[in-house]
């Protein structure tokens, strides 16, 4: 796999392949599974999936985060593109009472932070960030993430990571797109972090 780095200016360069990950234990493997079951059953609302597809890949990521170099407060990532689905906007809204962009626009490139990016470099929305930052993790020294370096990059599109990770990613964007949703970068969703007034629904 080819890993590819956005940080900094310029051209994207790439970097070499990621070592020594050892493969996804056999119990993941298996509540991933479960998983899979419980997404494509009818019931649950979207919301409710989603929040169990955030918790599975969070306990997915305590395994991956072992033999990754991020760490809390660095948020040098978090000036690339961040592509969310629309399930996801809507659940960042409901959850943080910050209002998502009816706009359509769709823009790529971005070198600006995000706009959920604290004083103090840390993810103001964390608990409910959308699926693309729960898997995305640099791998390499951490000193590769500042502007201009290379780094190894995992979890990153089009691969993901894993198939696992690429399953979850599939399914956001399924389920978003069949109910007339779209994929957007989280700064056309949300241009300004603008909190709901209180009498909001």
């Amino acid at each position: 796999m080819t890993i590819l780095t956005k940080y900094g200016k310029g051209m994207i360069r790439s970097a070499p392949t990621i070592p020594n990950i050892p493969p996804i234990p056999r119990q993941l493997v298996e509540k991933a599974n479960a998983l899979y079951v419980y997404l494509n059953q009818p019931g649950d609302q979207l919301g409710k999936r989603l929040q169990a597809v955030y918790r599975y890949s969070d306990e997915l990521c305590q395994f991956i985060s072992k033999f990754m170099s991020c760490s809390r407060g660095c948020s040098f990532c978090c000036s690339i593109d961040v592509q969310i689905t629309t399930l996801e906007a809507h659940y960042i809204q409901e959850q943080s009472r910050i209002r998502a962009s009816g706009g359509t626009s769709i823009t790529t490139g971005h070198r600006d932070p995000c706009p959920f990016v604290a004083s103090d470099g840390s993810c103001s929305i964390y608990t409910f960030r959308p699926l693309a930052c729960r898997i995305y993790h640099a791998a390499g020294e951490p000193i590769n993430c500042r502007p201009g370096g290379i780094q190894l990059q995992y979890g990153h599109p089009p691969l993901f990571g894993n198939e696992i990770f690429a399953n979850l990613i599939g399914w956001t964007q399924h389920v978003t797109i069949g109910a007339g949703g779209t994929v957007r970068d989280i700064r056309d969703f949300f241009p300004v972090a603008t909190r709901l007034p209180a009498h909001f629904p």
